[in-house]
């Protein structure tokens, strides 16, 4: 209420107000303004992380939404899913060379900030309406719906919307061990798939996410 104050005799110094607008009028443009700093102070606030956020665009697509079927869409990726594979990145536990000098640049700060970011981002359009038979299994960790999961035990990526040739590319690293599950889950499962299962599931998503 100070603060109004001071904005309404701010107005009224510039002529806008007693003499030139009735009371309300004033009190109204005051509010006007205190909003509109407020606005703006949020804007800048949020600034650095969204000027993060667009070096991810270029693989993951504006907002997150990857156009493309081998970088996976993050938008609407649980918050401590994508801050742990961040710094699964920047400890080496989880090997890119995009990814990794990238994930190393961050402070723990701005990892937090960014999964954030990344995760209140609605998520590709994709909504399926039925989860395919080669993927029952998944629906256990991945949920219900293939959106992932946020329990924060077992962090899981939303699948709904992924790219086919990412899906199959993970499925294989988990296969020969090159990525890692924290949990172990995913190397056991891709670990007794063959290559025609991987296929299957990959082309299964694929073709849910055309639904």
């Amino acid at each position: 209420m100070k603060r109004r104050t001071v904005l309404i005799g701010a107005a009224l110094a510039l002529g806008v107000g007693y003499f030139a607008y009735p009371l309300v009028d004033t009190y109204l443009a005051a509010n006007a303004i205190e909003q509109r700093m407020a606005s703006e102070a949020q804007a800048i606030e949020r600034q650095p992380i969204l000027q993060v956020a667009e070096g991810c665009f270029g693989c993951h697509g504006d907002g997150g939404k990857s156009k493309s079927d081998i970088y996976p869409s993050i938008a609407g990726h649980p918050k401590n899913y994508v801050a742990e594979q961040l710094r699964a990145y920047a400890d080496g536990s989880r090997s890119s060379p995009i990814m990794q000098p990238l994930s190393l640049s961050l402070s723990d700060a701005e990892i937090d900030s960014l999964s954030s970011w990344f995760a209140a981002q609605d998520g590709p359009a994709t909504k399926l309406q039925s989860v395919p038979q080669a993927l029952a299994t998944c629906t256990a960790c991945h949920g219900a719906g293939l959106e992932g999961s946020a329990d924060p035990g077992n962090p899981a990526p939303r699948l709904a919307g992924q790219g086919a040739d990412y899906v199959r590319a993970q499925l294989l690293l988990f296969r020969s061990g090159e990525r890692a599950d924290p949990t172990g889950a995913m190397n056991t499962i891709a670990a007794v798939m063959a290559e025609s299962d991987i296929d299957e599931a990959a082309n299964a998503l694929a073709t849910a996410n055309r639904r």
